[in-house]
């Protein structure tokens, strides 16, 4: 690659869609010849990884690519850093946004792609039975017990309180 850069020839990043376990030249937008790199030089991929990749290409977004190539936690965020995930993201979002959501998106467990496509599970702690209210730690959660929100069942709000300082807000709108 040293040399291919001495020669003047362009090196295109590595990319999940348009990367396969071989280097390729393509062209780029402006007509020129180009190097891509592979997914061979991803540090610790193995080969059963490199294919569940190639199969599923083309990915949509990154949640996409999370559920069909089901990548390690280490290889998505080593793609993450190395830029390989830049196309599948948001244009807005940078290196730092997207290496933040994949370790977020890879610290939880895959919902069940057939039941619920592309949504993450929603968990909601509740505090024991027979604990007094106000036991359950807010910011650690612990003390409560975790369980999978019924999608199915309806949120009951709470009424507010008729108050005069309400009714004052209320009424400019």
């Amino acid at each position: 690659m040293a040399e291919a850069r001495r020669m003047g020839i362009q090196i295109l990043p590595l990319d999940v869609n348009a990367s396969t376990d071989e280097y390729l030249v393509e062209l780029t937008d402006d007509g020129v010849k180009a190097i891509r790199y592979s997914l061979t030089d991803v540090r610790g991929i193995t080969q059963p990884e490199k294919d569940r990749i190639l199969t599923g290409q083309p990915y949509e977004n990154i949640l996409d690519f999370w559920m069909r190539a089901t990548p390690s936690r280490r290889l998505l965020v080593d793609l993450a850093t190395v830029g390989a995930l830049d196309t599948l993201a948001d244009s807005r979002s940078g290196r730092s946004d997207i290496i933040a959501y994949v370790r977020q998106l890879s610290s939880r467990r895959k919902p069940k792609a057939a039941e619920h496509e592309n949504q993450l599970e929603l968990y909601i702690w509740r505090r024991h039975p027979g604990r007094p209210r106000g036991t359950v730690n807010r910011r650690t959660h612990r003390g409560g017990t975790q369980h999978p929100v019924d999608r199915d069942q309806s949120t009951p709000h709470r009424k507010l309180p008729a108050t005069p300082r309400l009714a004052r807000r209320h009424s400019r709108s």
